[in-house]
Formats: C-alpha cells, sequence, structure tokens
C-alpha cells in the first residue's frame, strides 16, 4: 500500500511522448510493521514513454529510486518486464532477509512486436543484512551486508561484512564481468577471519 503518492508528468500528442517526471510515495511495509522498525520506506520513480505513433515499436525509460525497503518486499518493486535467464525468481529465492537502505535502478526497454528487449541499465543497491544461500553445494553466507551495482553485460558487489561458516567476510567482491561470455565467470576475492 502507498501512502502520499503524487504523479507529476505530461504529454505531448504531436511528437508521442509521455513523460511522468515525477512518482513518489511512501510505502506502508507490512514486513518493517510486524518488526516494529520504524523506517519509512519510499518509492521514486521517473518514466518517459517515447514512439507511442509508432505502434510497433515504444521505449520505456525508467528511473526508479527505494530507500529503507524490507528485501523481502523488493519482488513487489522488481519490474516484472526485468526477468531475463530467470534473474528476478533466483534473486527472490536465494536472497532473504535484509534491508535495501538505498537503490536506484536506470534503464530502457525497447517494445517490439517480439516482446520486450532490455537495451540499458545501469543500477546500485546499498543493502545490510541480507541472507544468501547461493547454492546448495555452498555453505549459506548470513548478515551480509555492502553495495551491488548491475548493468546490462555485468555486477559487481562488495561486501563490506558477513559471515560464512561461523567465519567473518569483509572486503570482499563478488564479480561477472560478462552475462553473455560462452563461458560465464563468477569472480570471487575477499578477507575471511575465524
Amino acid at each position: 500500500t502507498f501512502k502520499d503518492f503524487s504523479v507529476k508528468g505530461e504529454y505531448d500528442g504531436k511528437i508521442g511522448t509521455l513523460n511522468l517526471s515525477e512518482i513518489n510515495g511512501d510505502f506502508v511495509s507490512t514486513v518493517l510493521s510486524q518488526q516494529n522498525q520504524p523506517l519509512k520506506s519510499h518509492f521514486g520513480m521517473s518514466l518517459l514513454i517515447s514512439d507511442l505513433k509508432n505502434p510497433g515499436r515504444k521505449q520505456l525509460d525508467f528511473y526508479i529510486k527505494l530507500q529503507n525497503v524490507s528485501n523481502d518486499e523488493m519482488e513487489k518493486f522488481w519490474p516484472s518486464a526485468l526477468h531475463e535467464a530467470g534473474v528476478r525468481d533466483w534473486v527472490i529465492k536465494h536472497i532473504t532477509g535484509g534491508m535495501v537502505k538505498n537503490a536506484y535502478a536506470k534503464f530502457s526497454l525497447v517494445k517490439t512486436p517480439l516482446g520486450n528487449e532490455l537495451t540499458s541499465m545501469n543500477s546500485e543497491i546499498v543493502f545490510s543484512g541480507f541472507n544468501l544461500n547461493y547454492d546448495e553445494s555452498f555453505p549459506p553466507i548470513t548478515n551480509v551486508s555492502g553495495v551491488a551495482n548491475f548493468t546490462k553485460d555485468a555486477m559487481k558487489i562488495s561486501i563490506t561484512d558477513g559471515t560464512v561458516l561461523e567465519s567473518k567476510v569483509s572486503d570482499s567482491v563478488v564479480a561477472i564481468d560478462d552475462f553473455f561470455a560462452p563461458v560465464t565467470l563468477l569472480k570471487i576475492s575477499g578477507r575471511a577471519r575465524g
């Protein structure tokens, strides 16, 4: 549920462009309410839709901001059009708990007769308290804090702290340089103590 929701924008019928320059609201979090957290979750967004006069092709440019959102509610904010290679489902299933302190995503979709095509993406998520169950053959990593950066082609997650097998993890980086390489390499480096 949203509270104090507002939208500001304009439509230009001559060139076929809808510009929703400001979409803002506070999100009433059922998870944070159950945990007696005093934090307010905030949602902000802008959306520019161009080529509305071209029925075969439309471009959608998004900019989305989130603050103080429980990770267990992130699936509500993840655009359903961004479901490439099952990433959305994997994240929702394998990363639980914690809080997204600040996040933004800037991306563009082109709608064609064949579907939506992601043409660009840049995002950053500042998080704390995440629990990651990567795979059955890996031990879970708990209470993870850090910053995750994603583009259309790559990811880099910088971990400031967390716990794995009763050891403290710090100054760590998990990266994939090219999602579309013939062999996708997951690079991991960091420090563990304990």
